[in-house]
């Protein structure tokens, strides 16, 4: 295998887009959340790194390693907390955290299932012991909630990958997703083949339950202010 990727995030980021869009170059493969099983496993993960470890082990780096092409890539958003484990047993793989404005991310995930009982992955998410939040999590609001899921997955993914990317930047700026993406991954995707996808809208939100934070109640920006501000400052916005 002569180059491996993962470009990992949180859900409403692009991820979807960004991997058929990579998927243009004939001599790559990348995936979009490829195995089902990812989502049970990422639950696994956020809460012991041991079991992100063994996940990787015995079941995801050889079905990785089975798939003969000369360049692998996923962008996965439920690998996020699989970092540490693809860096320990793919040492040579680049690995990007791909981040939006979380502003927006919030507003998107607010209108679908996030922190609700119908999602079976984030309603298992919570704040562990050593969070601030630990103890005031019952009270929290769903808008609460969101924002400090962002914020929580984020931050660890930004302590944990050494390249940040910005969709903003890739969807708006052919140069940026060009330097900062393509070159460093070998992949080549021409200006408009990247011109074309950047007009197809994908996987996004049909309608929203809350307005544009610019429109957001006093409230929701205090909340917003005091549980991810810092990160999404931190993230360049």
């Amino acid at each position: 295998m002569k180059n491996l990727f993962f470009i990992l995030s949180t859900g409403r980021t692009g991820t979807k887009f960004l991997a058929q869009l990579l998927d243009n170059d004939p001599n790559a493969k990348v995936f979009h959340e490829p195995y089902k099983r990812d989502f049970g496993a990422y639950v696994h993960a956020y809460y012991s790194e041991e079991l992100a470890m063994a996940y990787i082990r015995d079941f995801r780096a050889k079905l990785i390693l089975d798939i003969d092409v000369n360049i692998y890539g996923e962008v996965n958003g439920v690998l996020r907390r699989h970092v540490k484990a693809l860096q320990s047993f793919f040492p040579e793989a680049k690995i990007f955290h791909l981040v939006r404005d979380g502003r927006d991310v919030i507003r998107s995930m607010f209108s679908r299932s996030i922190m609700t009982k119908n999602n079976i992955v984030s309603k298992r998410i919570h704040p562990k012991e050593n969070d601030s939040f630990y103890g005031a999590w019952p009270e929290m609001n769903r808008f609460e909630k969101i924002c400090w899921f962002w914020n929580i997955e984020n931050k660890f993914l930004r302590e944990n990958t050494r390249d940040s990317i910005q969709l903003e930047k890739i969807l708006f700026d052919y140069s940026y997703f060009k330097s900062e993406l393509l070159e460093k991954l070998e992949l080549n995707v021409p200006h408009n083949v990247w011109n074309n996808a950047i007009k197809t809208k994908i996987n996004f939100t049909k309608k929203y339950k809350i307005p544009h934070w610019k429109q957001w109640s006093l409230k929701q920006l205090e909340v917003f202010d005091k549980i991810a501000a810092k990160e999404n400052r931190l993230n360049g916005y």
